[in-house]
């Protein structure tokens, strides 16, 4: 689907109140698309939406007793961002390098009581990729000389170090 809005969703609205921001209970997008298959009672759906101020990306199950399985990726756009009554070093450590908010949600309970939450796995390596990019460019910052000839093996070595001891 080409321009659209959803409102009056209740996903949407605990959507709203989980992040704290009511700009999330209508959603405006440019596109919206879905993909599903429904096999043993179980729905499993794949989707994005892209809009101005959030993309999200669902993936999971919806039973047909409208039972909810699901991740959700969701962005909210830089200017949702500054209205979230986080405080700043929260809202930094959420935001990708243009500014959008990078939230790892899972979502329970049912189509008409949908419960939210963080996704801790996703949430933990999230931070642990944060912690390893500040880390490695403060280092990179001390350590590099200007000269690029001689940096590269530095900074191959330095992110090959980083990347062991982070776990990637």
């Amino acid at each position: 689907v080409q321009q659209g809005e959803i409102s009056g969703s209740p996903l949407l609205e605990q959507l709203s109140v989980f992040l704290g921001s009511s700009d999330l209970k209508v959603l405006s997008f440019q596109s919206l698309e879905s993909r599903y298959d429904l096999r043993d009672g179980l729905a499993r759906l794949t989707g994005s939406l892209d809009g101005s101020k959030a993309k999200l990306k669902p993936e999971g199950t919806v039973g047909v007793d409208g039972a909810l399985n699901m991740s959700l990726n969701a962005r909210l756009a830089p200017e949702l961002m500054q209205k979230l009554g986080a405080r700043d070093e929260l809202k930094q450590a959420m935001t990708d390098k243009d500014g959008w908010g990078v939230f790892p949600l899972k979502i329970s309970g049912s189509v008409t009581r949908p419960k939210i939450g963080f996704d801790s796995k996703a949430l933990q390596k999230q931070a642990t990729s944060k912690i390893k990019e500040e880390v490695s460019k403060r280092l990179l910052k001390e350590i590099v000389p200007k000269d690029e000839g001689t940096a590269a093996p530095i900074k191959q070595l330095l992110n090959g170090t980083l990347n062991r001891l982070f776990g990637n």
